[in-house]
């Protein structure tokens, strides 16, 4: 399979997280200590990913429509409309050091085509005017981790020279803003209150006190459904190694054994194409199937359309929601 067919990748630029969230597994598996991800190894995956026409084959279909609302899509976005991404995402907080996280994105705004987007999520705690300015994100999604609400974080971004959007046709809860760096902020206020946790790959245990009271997707005691992860999207641990989802750490014990290779031994082609991952990947095709451990339980189910991978991958999300195969909904 070609990097073409990539819809997002996932890289985790440093190590080091500033909290241990009781739905996190750095709750239990530390991320205290700083290890950045070596600017040789960034580039050699940027590289790489333009090299291969990343994203060249990017269209979920079909696209989805915004013809019922009278506002830009760009606020419509559930996590890309129809761009491939390159996301600062893992299990790391990446503001936390912002001068990396410049350095890196903007290495990649350079190198890559200029139909990538690029994406960043943060727990809002390093969120400074000087720390805005010159992250050239397409949107930078923040996390109420703490309930601090819709007003505070309303004023904050406002003190912090970013411009509120304030429009009754945006069917969002939260807070968004623009400044002059960042195509769009936005704040998931609230967000233990309204956010669905998943089990992380087996990492979290869903009778923990805390993670009790929080709401579980899906409510999945055995997945029945297939997984576009592998196929459409890749993730990459601060230190190099390949992962087939962004639930997968490669410090975590349990997920070693599912380490697909390490960027800097080989090349994200040869990793993407090895054995292990072509495997991997196929166990996740068909419904009912022998899924790897990870996913046997896991309850993220995409609503998303993702078809024609090389493959042979067919997701519909509609057809899959709530783990639940919808036969009404067929493939095309």
């Amino acid at each position: 399979m070609s990097l073409e067919f990539i819809r997002r990748v996932d890289i985790e630029i440093h190590s080091f997280c500033n909290r241990t969230c009781e739905w996190c597994p750095n709750k239990t598996h530390l991320r205290n200590k700083q290890v950045r991800m070596e600017d040789w190894v960034f580039e050699k995956i940027i590289n790489e990913l333009a090299a291969a026409g990343f994203g060249k084959h990017r269209t979920f279909w079909p696209k989805p429509s915004t013809e019922n609302f009278n506002v830009p899509p760009t606020y419509f976005r559930s996590f890309t409309e129809n761009q491939p991404v390159l996301s600062f995402l893992g299990y790391m907080e990446p503001m936390a050091d912002i001068k990396n996280f410049k350095t890196k994105l903007n290495f990649a705004i350079d190198h890559l085509p200029e139909h990538v987007e690029f994406l960043s999520n943060t727990n809002g705690d390093y969120i400074k005017k000087e720390n805005l300015e010159g992250l050239y994100l397409t949107t930078l999604n923040i996390m109420d981790y703490d309930r601090l609400g819709k007003e505070y974080w309303t004023k904050k971004l406002s003190d912090e020279g970013c411009l509120i959007i304030e429009d009754e046709n945006i069917d969002f809860r939260g807070v968004l803003a623009v400044n002059s760096s960042i195509g769009v902020i936005k704040v998931n206020v609230d967000w233990p209150d309204y956010h669905q946790l998943e089990n992380r790959a087996g990492a979290l245990n869903r009778d923990d006190d805390v993670i009790r009271e929080m709401k579980w997707r899906n409510e999945v005691d055995e997945r029945i459904v297939p997984c576009p992860e592998p196929t459409y999207y890749m993730n990459i641990t601060f230190d190099g190694n390949v992962m087939p989802c962004c639930h997968l750490r490669s410090d975590i014990p349990i997920h070693q054994d599912y380490i697909l290779g390490n960027v800097k031994n080989n090349t994200l082609e040869e990793i993407y194409n090895s054995p292990k991952a072509l495997e991997f990947r196929q166990r996740l095709v068909n419904e009912r199937g022998d899924y790897p451990d990870p996913c046997k339980n896991c309850q993220k189910i995409r609503p998303s359309e993702c078809t024609g991978a090389p493959n042979g991958m067919m997701y519909l999300g509609r057809r899959y929601q709530g783990n639940v195969i919808n036969e009404s909904v067929k493939f095309l």
